[in-house]
């Protein structure tokens, strides 16, 4: 059986539906981010384990950019998502490599958007 690297996988940095864009973070995004979490901060407090360490916008900024070195490493496949109407960042999509079986397993966790629930019901 041929293995294939990770890291020679040719994966799209950005993926469009209707109504979303999906893509890799960049430099920059840190900001944004943080206005998100800080929105919605009792929710993802349960969500997602790094809230708790991310309290200004240089941390969110570290944040984002590691994000992209695990895309880019394919470690793993953390993406933001921007509303296409508005141009907003709304969330992120988190999925993990798993070297064994060569495919994306699972979906994480999703958006960072008050009312997560409609949002899931709304783009899924």
């Amino acid at each position: 059986m041929i293995t294939m690297k990770p890291i020679l996988l040719e994966i799209p940095e950005r993926f469009e539906t209707q109504r979303l864009i999906i893509s890799l973070y960049e430099n920059g995004d840190g900001e944004e981010f943080y206005q998100i979490l800080q929105s919605n901060v009792d929710y993802l407090q349960e969500e997602l384990n790094e809230v708790g360490e991310l309290k200004s916008i240089e941390d969110a900024e570290k944040y984002v950019r590691c994000k992209k070195v695990t895309w880019l490493s394919r470690k793993r496949l953390v993406s933001k998502i921007f509303e296409k109407s508005t141009g907003k960042m709304i969330g992120q999509l988190c999925a993990k490599y798993d070297l064994l079986r060569q495919d994306v397993t699972r979906r994480e966790k999703s958006s960072l958007v008050p009312g997560l629930r409609k949002f899931r019901d709304d783009y899924q």
